[in-house]
């Protein structure tokens, strides 16, 4: 990964980022965000599907209730909750069914502007935290810089060959790769004079259906030592081992499956804000691609209500029928939330996380943004419902399960014992720099 990072620096990535499109400036607001030619036909929201009928839920519910425990095993409390859990389900379908009437993402995004850029974007430890792309985009540039790369033949081939696979596949592409490539090689080491092994045919079916979709596969092939071979009495071709290093091979395979991706994060897009005491906070517009869905996403949704509808013939408790509740509505539409804190001081810092996230990411986010190296303080929850124990309590808590979602402010506050430690007067939030370049809200 050194060696990657030291021929981005050396190239300047200036190349690389043509072909993905114009970066953005992250210390200048105003900078409008590329649109993505390449924009991702599942990344448009589909209406989701129809929900059953609650009352032929409970009905399924109860006859499987029924087949496992005959009625006349039913002991007179069991009968009462059974009824009663029956007419719990029903109720809290009638109100889902009215809560997703209500929150259609149409009526969601009805103050979204057509066209719209997208608001989420990625960074990546190879370009630095100066260069922040959509995820589409932010992948062709990794694409590009790892093959220009490759073509430069300015570091190990091999390497370079195994972070493509495992960086610009998915899983489903990556992994019937891996296991084929992993046969081949394996077979090799086994069997060194078998010289059939040491052939692979490019129009083979399972080379066709497993290795070939997936990127970099056929160039990590060539990096192991394979060349490849067109035959002029056919127009068959093929991959070829000529010469055997059974402990290079070894190593080929061994760097494959301990090779990692080049990570990208979510970029918190951090803003800082003056506010106006004495005036109401204005509405928060939530961007588009806060909701959408790829359909990955679409199918775990549906595999999701799946498992809704198999713990619906269960006794649950109402809490955890609570929570089923918001698991199975809010992650339908949202995939990341806008975080606004709040300070005494009248300053407002705002980023964006990922619904998934813990609470302690921002706890750290907000940490590195004050002013004091060090001191205590509380995140103050919207509804006082959450602010029932200390933050540590909340800290393993995903943003999704504590509510925290599309947005939500919460307000900062110094702990008593660092109020103690510096003069009410002298105790400062946010860095200075970060207070002079805040923007009017």
């Amino acid at each position: 990964m050194d060696k990657i990072k030291a021929f981005i620096k050396k190239k300047k990535a200036d190349k690389n980022f043509k072909l993905a499109g114009p970066g953005y400036v992250l210390k200048d607001d105003n900078t409008q965000s590329s649109s993505s030619k390449h924009s991702p036909k599942h990344s448009q929201q589909s209406k989701p599907p129809p929900r059953p009928d609650a009352t032929a839920i409970a009905q399924a519910a109860e006859r499987r209730m029924a087949k496992s425990a005959p009625q006349s095993e039913l002991t007179p409390m069991q009968k009462i909750i059974k009824l009663q859990a029956k007419k719990e389900l029903e109720e809290e379908q009638r109100k889902l069914a009215e809560q997703m009437q209500e929150t259609k993402v149409d009526d969601i995004s009805k103050n979204i502007t057509k066209n719209e850029q997208s608001s989420i974007l990625f960074t990546c430890e190879l370009f630095g935290e100066d260069e922040a792309l959509p995820k589409s985009e932010m992948l062709d540039a990794i694409g590009s810089c790892l093959f220009e790369q490759l073509e430069d033949g300015e570091a190990d081939p091999l390497y370079t060959t195994t972070c493509i696979i495992h960086t610009l596949n998915k899983e489903n592409i990556k992994i019937p790769a891996l296991d084929t490539i992993q046969r081949y090689l394996q077979n090799i080491i086994d069997n060194p004079n078998e010289q059939k092994f040491r052939r692979i045919k490019l129009s083979n079916k399972v080379y066709q259906e497993k290795v070939l979709p997936c990127t970099g596969a056929f160039e990590f092939l060539i990096a192991t030592g394979f060349r490849k071979e067109e035959l002029k009495s056919s127009s068959e071709s093929s991959l070829v081992l000529d010469s055997l290093n059974i402990k290079s091979i070894e190593q080929s395979l061994s760097v494959l499956f301990e090779g990692k991706s080049v990570a990208i994060k979510l970029f918190r897009d951090r803003k800082v804000f003056i506010i106006d005491p004495n005036k109401p906070l204005p509405e928060l517009t939530i961007p588009s691609d806060f909701f959408s869905r790829t359909a990955d996403e679409i199918l775990r949704e549906q595999q999701q209500r799946t498992e809704a509808l198999e713990r619906m013939t269960t006794l649950r408790t109402q809490k955890m029928r609570e929570m089923d509740s918001v698991r199975s509505t809010t992650s339908i539409i949202y995939k990341y939330t806008l975080i606004r804190v709040r300070f005494p001081n009248n300053y407002l810092i705002q980023a964006i996380f990922n619904v998934h996230e813990k609470f302690q990411a921002l706890r750290e986010f907000v940490f590195k943004n004050l002013a004091l190296e060090y001191g205590s303080f509380t995140l103050i929850f919207p509804s006082s419902s959450n602010n029932n124990g200390t933050d540590s309590d909340k800290e393993n808590c995903t943003f999704l399960e504590l509510g925290l979602v599309p947005s939500a402010i919460l307000n900062f506050k110094w702990d008593r014992a660092t109020i103690e430690a510096h003069s009410s007067d002298t105790i400062r939030y946010l860095k200075e720099e970060l207070e002079e370049s805040a923007i009017e809200l």
